[in-house]
Parts: structure tokens; C-alpha cells; sequence
């Protein structure tokens, strides 16, 4: 098992000489990636995509199917909504969504047409 992995004094010994030496040691960027991406590594923008799509489903209120695309890290997300809150509500759940780095949101609020 790799220091990077392991928990405890050692992890935390490793990961303070991958500071000091400015990472430059074989190893310290395992150490970034587990820091920036968690113990199983990093998810793939199709895997991103599909817990976003997930978790958008499950959040009532939200009428219009909402497209979600990935880039590296990137969440888009496109389609219409009712009100800013489900507009903004959406973008925090994507932005909660495991391995998304950043988000371009833009839904659109459909104005009331009074039907």
C-alpha cells in the first residue's frame, strides 16, 4: 500500500514531506490526486455526468428535463426551468456532485406566459 493511501501518522508524515519538498518527490502527486479527488481517484466526466443527471432527477419541482453536459471537470447544464430558485438549486446540486470542479449554468427561467 502506497503512504498516499494509508491513514494514520505515516499518511500524514508523507503528505507534510511532499509539502516541504514541493512535491517534487516521487509519490506527491498520487498525494494531489487523493487530495483532489478522493481515495478511489478521479471520476471521468461520463461518470460526473450521469451522478448530476442522477441527482437532478430526484430533485422535485423540476419540470423541464434538464440536459447536463461534462468537460474536464465542467459541468454545463442547459434547458428551462420555472423560477431562479429551481435555476439555482440546480446549479448548488451539480456543484455538490462528487469530482465536479466548476459550472456553467445555463438554464433558463421561463417567464409565467399566464396559461
Amino acid at each position: 500500500m502506497s503512504p498516499s493511501k494509508g491513514a494514520g501518522p505515516k499518511a500524514a508524515l508523507y503528505a507534510l514531506v511532499c509539502l516541504f519538498s514541493g512535491g517534487v518527490l516521487s509519490g506527491c502527486a498520487e498525494l494531489h490526486e487523493l487530495r483532489e479527488c478522493g481515495p478511489h481517484g478521479c471520476a471521468t466526466d461520463r461518470q460526473i455526468t450521469a451522478a448530476v443527471h442522477e441527482r437532478l432527477s430526484a430533485q422535485r419541482g423540476l419540470l423541464e428535463p434538464i440536459t447536463v453536459q461534462t468537460y474536464q471537470g465542467t459541468v454545463y447544464l442547459g434547458g428551462r426551468v420555472l423560477t431562479e430558485a429551481q435555476k439555482e438549486a440546480a446549479g448548488s446540486t451539480a456543484l455538490a456532485t462528487a469530482g465536479v470542479l466548476s459550472l456553467r449554468n445555463d438554464l433558463v427561467v421561463e417567464e409565467d406566459s399566464g396559461s
